[in-house]
């Protein structure tokens, strides 16, 4: 009789084991066009993969992995732990927005990585926001047609590392990054978008490496601090062509700086200016470098400045060539900030080259 007592005991204890072992989080999951969203109930396995991210999610461990097994639509999802998904090359993974933001990333100090993902705005504001989190990764991602911005990047402390990342038809901005965060931008386009393809603002520290910006309505690259921070960028490789303004540099904040150094960059065939630099009022100051650069064939103006009397402005021109431009090529239009130059920029076929007083930077 005690030995049948035992096993009556033992036996729903054994049950309930496995029971618990069958919902435990899995280290790697699997979506499909063919998935089942009752497939959680084996973790999104390979052999019964679920139906959206945001089911595979649910049974992924921190750390894990979602993977994609053939094309289609996966639906939005909130990321809260480290994971990554990845879809394969040649596989189609899409998220389609009609409404709020497509992939948003917000857990404390969690890495995420998300490659090969195409985003898709059907009204929905947008496509990935980079909340909260350590770091970040978006590798050959696509995110088109948002009503807002393409990828939106607040993470404080966060870093956000892209390459191969397109973003089009955008509402507002293709790419935003604000505030005390990082980001690299390698290999990666924005187009078409409706203010600027790429946004830098309010104290953020970005490097920005052969990557292209056209056909934006505002300008291909805007670094702007409203506040009392600095905001950096650093370029290495980029063309921003075909907007309204190449690059605009801005500091309309009390006690704001933004520092942007330009090499081997195409500021060419915007219909207003290759660089502009200006802000509304004497708040903030703008320091700019644009070495070894191609500015040609603008509407208006290859390097305008708009400086206050305070604070001072810099701009440091080196090794360019300015040319064809409709209008000024070099413009300083309150006379005010200071234009530095190694003496080496090539200025012809503009009407007429020169309006400001440079400074050359004797032995540099």
């Amino acid at each position: 009789m005690p030995s049948r007592t035992i096993v009556r005991i033992l036996f729903p204890l054994a049950f309930l084991a496995a029971a618990d072992c069958a919902y435990a989080a899995a280290q790697r999951t699997f979506v499909a066009s063919y998935g089942l969203s009752a497939n959680t109930v084996f973790n999104c396995s390979l052999a019964k993969p679920c139906r959206a991210f945001s089911e595979a999610m649910g049974v992924t461990a921190s750390n894990g992995e979602v993977i994609v097994l053939d094309s289609a639509g996966y639906g939005p999802v909130t990321i809260v732990q480290s994971v990554s998904i990845v879809a394969p090359p040649g596989i189609y993974a899409g998220v389609t927005v009609s409404v709020g933001t497509g992939i948003t990333v917000d857990g404390p100090s969690i890495f995420v990585t998300l490659k090969g993902l195409t985003v898709n705005g059907q009204g929905g504001a947008d496509g990935i926001a980079f909340v909260q989190g350590a770091r970040l990764i978006l590798e050959r991602c696509t995110v088109t047609t948002m009503t807002n911005n393409g990828i939106n990047v607040t993470a404080s402390g966060g870093f956000t590392a892209m390459d191969g990342v397109v973003a089009i038809g955008n509402g507002v901005n293709g790419v935003v990054i604000s505030g005390d965060t990082g980001a690299s931008i390698v290999r990666s386009r924005a187009e078409g978008n409706a203010i600027s393809g790429f946004l830098v603002a309010d104290g953020a520290t970005v490097a920005i490496r052969d990557s292209e910006a056209s056909r934006n309505v505002l300008a291909g690259l805007r670094a702007e601090t409203n506040v009392a921070v600095t905001t950096t960028v650093s370029i290495d490789g980029f063309a921003a062509t075909a907007g309204q303004d190449g690059i605009d540099v801005a500091a309309p904040g009390i006690g704001a700086k933004t520092i942007v150094d330009a090499t081997r960059a195409n500021l060419s065939g915007n219909s207003v200016a290759g660089l502009e630099m200006y802000g509304p009022s004497a708040f903030g100051q703008n320091i700019v470098t644009v070495t070894d650069s191609l500015l040609a064939g603008n509407g208006f103006l290859g390097v305008t400045m708009t400086a206050p009397p305070t604070p001072v402005w810099k701009l440091t021109l080196g090794g360019n060539r300015i040319v064809n431009t409709s209008g000024t090529g070099i413009r300083n239009t309150n006379g005010n900030g200071i234009i530095l130059t190694r003496g080496d920029n090539t200025m012809s076929g503009n009407a007429p080259d020169l309006s400001a007083t440079l400074t050359t930077l004797n032995g540099i």
